[in-house]
């Protein structure tokens, strides 16, 4: 099924080597979080997952890689992009996300820095800081 087929989804992503690597979920599947509806599952998994299916190498952590996330806020009825810098930096894979995720453009939000997504080019972090600020963010 094409991407427009299936609604907007919310959801985590990487961007490994220039190449975006998404894991979504539909807005009418998501789950709660605040305010917000966002994908259950965390990028710590996610990634394991692509390391076991070798699309990434098994000795990159995935808080070495610029990573975001998209979520649904109810009250605005508006989509949100939270991304590392790097990744704000690059229009085309910024496209790429809202494509990937079929995001309407007037019911989403300019992307947004967020300080859980920093990668180690962008903010040197302990990782226990990281891991504590990916927990905050687990839906």
């Amino acid at each position: 099924m094409r991407n427009d087929q299936l609604g907007p989804r919310v959801g985590i992503f990487f961007v490994y080597e220039n190449c975006l690597l998404v894991e979504g979920t539909p807005v009418n599947e998501a789950q709660p979080y605040g305010d917000f509806m966002g994908h259950a599952g965390g990028h710590p998994d996610f990634w394991r997952n692509l390391q076991r299916n070798k699309n990434v190498p098994r000795e990159v952590e995935y808080d070495e890689v610029p990573r975001g996330r998209v979520g649904y806020q109810k009250k605005e009825a508006k989509f949100y992009l939270f991304l590392d810098p790097c990744i704000m930096a690059n229009r085309e894979i910024v496209d790429q996300i809202m494509c990937e995720l079929n995001l309407p453009s007037a019911d989403t939000t300019a992307p947004t820095l967020d300080a859980h997504y920093h990668c180690p080019r962008c903010k040197k972090k302990t990782k226990e800081q990281l891991e504590e600020e990916e927990a905050d963010w687990d839906f």
